[in-house]
Parts: C-alpha cells; sequence; structure tokens
C-alpha cells in the first residue's frame, strides 16, 4: 500500500522497503487502509467498484441529501466511506436530516437536466431572474 491506495507490488515495487505487503488487495483493503470502505479502497486502487456498494442509503452531508452506497447513475451516490452510517432504506435516512424537508432529500428519481439538478441540491437559491 503507497498513498492511500493498495499497488500489485510486481507491476509497481514499494520505494520503502518497510512499506507492508499484504497476499490480496482484499487484505491490503482490509488490514492496511481500514479507514477506508471496500468499495473506495478498490476504487482508490484502480480496481473495478462496480457492484461493491451495500444499497444501502447513507448521509451525503455536502448536498445534504440521502444518496445510496452504489456506483452509477442517481440514485447512487460514491460508495460510502467506512465512517458513513448506512440506513436499510431512504426514509430510514432522511429521518435523521429532520431539518430539511423530504423533497429536498430525495435522490431516488433520475435527473437528466442539469439545471433541475442543480435546483434540487440547491433548492433555497434566490431566482437568477428577477425583474425590478
Amino acid at each position: 500500500k503507497t498513498k492511500s491506495k493498495c499497488e500489485d507490488d510486481s507491476v509497481v515495487p514499494a520505494e520503502d522497503l518497510s512499506t507492508a505487503l499484504y497476499d490480496s488487495i482484499e487484505d491490503c483493503c482490509l488490514y492496511g487502509l481500514s479507514w477506508l470502505s471496500k468499495g473506495a479502497c478498490f476504487s482508490a486502487s484502480g480496481m473495478d467498484s462496480t457492484g461493491l456498494g451495500s444499497n444501502k442509503y447513507y448521509i451525503d452531508f455536502v448536498n445534504e441529501k440521502c444518496a445510496k452506497d452504489c456506483v452509477g447513475v442517481a440514485p447512487c451516490g460514491e460508495l460510502a466511506q467506512q465512517w458513513n452510517i448506512l440506513y436499510n432504506t431512504e426514509d430510514d435516512c432522511c429521518a435523521d436530516l429532520s431539518w430539511i424537508p423530504k423533497k429536498d432529500l430525495r435522490v431516488t428519481r433520475q435527473m437528466s437536466d442539469p439545471e433541475e439538478v442543480h435546483r434540487q441540491r440547491c433548492p433555497f437559491e434566490p431566482p437568477k431572474h428577477i425583474a425590478f
């Protein structure tokens, strides 16, 4: 492991001889980068992270939304991190963001219009075109 990712020592030899070596990427992620989720470690290490998410929900505090722990289009967010609390349902996740109206928390519908995505992420932004 180097620079918070796992690398194959036979392809990218470790420059520091004190670098821990593991038998597999799974062991490297589990024991060497335990602060990352398995999916995040695989992704950072250049491995295919498709299917590694739990498909549960977690709070995306940056966007103040509930996101799904999976890779792909909405409702998937990024892969959850080790410190994220995972919820079985979107409703359970939304319950812990009680100060935000539920309509602003939902990510289950796909939005292809960039303006609509922006409005959903920034619901309290004043209108851009106001005539005085």
